[in-house]
């Protein structure tokens, strides 16, 4: 390895790298959230959290970090280190935002690429929820697979969102508006993957049937 990250005493439930490549953060079973400086390897921040972590991620703009904890809670963290003020005693490390509505532990997260105040996640109840981050409640749900969602990817542009299910299928739904655009059939089994290139034009697919598939998403699918 080229580096490695201590601190955390327990199992690494999540790890996520800062888009400024200056940070990485990992969440793990003791309930600890620890932010590294990416270059030295030297903890910046530590946080305690009421219950243990999942899913992290980071907003495109550095400023926001959103961490799924096993309470069904996500929590929206500031991962910029605070430069300490002569005779001003530092604020106390917690959670900025606190985020409820999902029935279930969240099991995946996204920033919109085009919005780093929102944040899609999946829930154990198989819906999708977009997030305002800095507000407590999601603006839609998002429901129409029948059993557990593994992943998610947006389109470069943001526009365009890919869910992947246990239900063997996967969903493009329209990001901005809220609703469901179309269904790729079945896969041949779970799927547990999906990601956009870069270009927004092909989309690929990995799961349980060891194949790859690559998929127009502009096209009228199923």
């Amino acid at each position: 390895p080229v580096r490695e990250f201590k601190g955390l005493t327990k199992a690494v439930q999540g790890i996520a790298f800062r888009p400024d490549n200056q940070q990485v953060a990992g969440v793990a079973e003791d309930k600890t959230l620890l932010l590294w400086n990416i270059n030295d390897g030297n903890v910046q921040l530590k946080f305690t959290l009421p219950a243990g972590g999942g899913p992290l991620t980071y907003s495109n703009d550095s400023k926001k970090l959103v961490v799924a904890c096993a309470d069904d809670v996500l929590r929206t963290f500031n991962p910029v280190p605070q430069q300490p003020q002569q005779g001003v005693p530092p604020a106390p490390l917690a959670a900025t935002q606190e985020l409820r509505g999902g029935a279930g532990q969240t099991r995946s997260l996204a920033f919109l690429p085009t919005d780093p105040a929102r944040a899609v996640g999946v829930s154990g109840d198989g819906q999708l929820r977009l997030w305002p981050i800095a507000a407590p409640e999601p603006v839609f749900s998002l429901g129409g697979h029948q059993s557990f969602i593994y992943n998610l990817a947006y389109s470069p542009d943001g526009k365009q969102l890919a869910s992947a299910s246990n239900d063997k299928t996967i969903k493009l739904w329209d990001a901005v508006g809220g609703k469901e655009l179309r269904t790729i059939p079945p896969q041949g089994g779970p799927v547990y993957s999906v990601a956009y290139n870069p270009q927004g034009n092909l989309l690929a697919s990995g799961g349980y049937d060891k194949t790859i598939r690559i998929f127009d998403p502009n096209n009228e699918i199923g």
